[in-house]
Formats: structure tokens, C-alpha cells, sequence
């Protein structure tokens, strides 16, 4: 059962929360481009594992330059329906959802990866 704290912050700080750091990015439900919808979401580009490694283990960096992370971590409203099917499409890139995290005070938090593969200045090898 949740706590009066956890009630309160669902009702009135996750959307001040989500207000502030999140953003709008595009959910395609089991994976199907035709049904569309924006999500407003944190999306943490920089999440460390336990123990301080970067999740994913590393970002690529492209042949100008950009540094692209490979897996990152949304969080957003606990009433709006996730599937570990779903698509996710922000940064101009397409993310497949990976796994639920967490689902707390309102919120729920999903690891997702990077589909597409990016050319790196490693000898021309695709990463």
C-alpha cells in the first residue's frame, strides 16, 4: 500500500516534476509506427549502473564528432501504458524497450537501447 507521502507526490509533484525535466518524445505501442503517441518524459542520457559505470558500458562517438549514448533510461507518469515491445524515437533515433526498472511514487522508469547502428571513426566499422 502506498504511503501518504508517495499519494501526495503522485497527485501534485510528478507533474511539476515531469513539467520541469521532461520532455516530449514519441512511443510506438508494441513496436507499430502506426499508432503514434508523445510521452512526456525524463530521459536520462547519463544514467549510472551500480557501481559507477555508465549503463550500457559506453557511448560512440560518430565521424564528426557527436557522442551518442546507447542505452539510457526514461521515467515517466506510472498511468501511462509501457510494453516491453514498445519503440521509443527521440534524438532522431529509434530505441527498443528493454526493461521496466522501477515503478514508484507515481513514476516508472524503462531502460531502453539504440537500434540503429552509427558509423565511427574506428576504421570505418559500423558500431
Amino acid at each position: 500500500m502506498p504511503s501518504e507521502f508517495d499519494l501526495m507526490f503522485a497527485a501534485d509533484g510528478r507533474p511539476q516534476l515531469l513539467a520541469v525535466l521532461g520532455e516530449d518524445i514519441t512511443r510506438w505501442p508494441l513496436g507499430l509506427d502506426e499508432d503514434t503517441e508523445t510521452v512526456t518524459a525524463i530521459v536520462d542520457r547519463d544514467r549510472l549502473e551500480a557501481g559507477g559505470q555508465l549503463a550500457g558500458g559506453l557511448r560512440r562517438r560518430t565521424d564528426d564528432g557527436e557522442q551518442i549514448p546507447h542505452l539510457v533510461t526514461l521515467t515517466f507518469a506510472d498511468d501511462q501504458p509501457a510494453d516491453d515491445r514498445d519503440r521509443w524515437v527521440f534524438d532522431g533515433h529509434v530505441w527498443l524497450a528493454i526493461r521496466e526498472l522501477n515503478r514508484d511514487g507515481g513514476l516508472q522508469s524503462w531502460s531502453v537501447q539504440r537500434l540503429q547502428r552509427i558509423r565511427t571513426s574506428r576504421g570505418g566499422r559500423r558500431q
